[in-house]
């Protein structure tokens, strides 16, 4: 158990932060302020993480986890050609802006994408705006709409990079082994 704690606890906490995340979203969206600048908060939040680790390349990541992110940004894209959000305005006293935000941060999101496949830690805004156009809906067009569809890629995507960045930038710092590339793998017996 003293091998396997750390890592344990790592994972209990990213997820109990992801599971807080995940429950503060959904809230700020049907309580925004009609027509007010809040709703880009959580994208340009994202956006500007993603610029702080702009540096970061697959590369940094161990094959496997390089390849799925690379993965999950490449379906992030398709997901957001093949699914446009694309919604009816039904009032346009209280939901003007949410529609812009819609529109136009469509355009914001693909560019991120197609840059997500080169790094990685652009997947976080491209997810927080597939996210948040499914959580506007129904203040746009007064539809709710499910996203079980595709909130589950969305939240491995967001969960294994924002807690991968971590560990590739700070984990360094908290032990040696966390910043080895080539980790040395136990021997099996025979």
């Amino acid at each position: 158990m003293r091998r396997f704690g750390p890592t344990l606890l790592f994972v209990l906490v990213t997820l109990v932060a992801l599971s807080v995340f995940r429950g503060q979203l959904p809230r700020f969206y049907p309580h925004w302020v009609p027509n007010s600048a809040k709703i880009y908060l959580p994208m340009l939040g994202m956006l500007a993480i993603a610029i702080a680790f702009y540096r970061t390349k697959y590369t940094d990541f161990v094959p496997l986890l390089s390849a799925i992110l690379r993965a999950s940004a490449v379906g992030l894209t398709v997901l957001l050609l093949i699914e446009r959000p694309d919604y009816t305005l039904a009032d346009p006293e209280t939901a003007t802006r949410a529609a812009q935000y819609v529109a136009l941060g469509f355009y914001l999101a693909v560019g991120l994408s197609v840059l997500s496949w080169f790094r990685p830690a652009f997947v976080l805004p491209v997810v927080i705006y597939l996210m948040s156009t499914r959580l506007l809906v129904a203040q746009i067009s007064g539809v709710w709409m499910s996203y079980l569809d595709t909130r589950y890629m969305m939240d491995m995507a967001f969960y294994l990079i924002a807690f991968g960045l971590i560990v590739v930038k700070a984990g360094p710092r908290i032990h040696p082994w966390l910043g080895r590339r080539r980790r040395a793998r136990p021997r099996l017996s025979a």
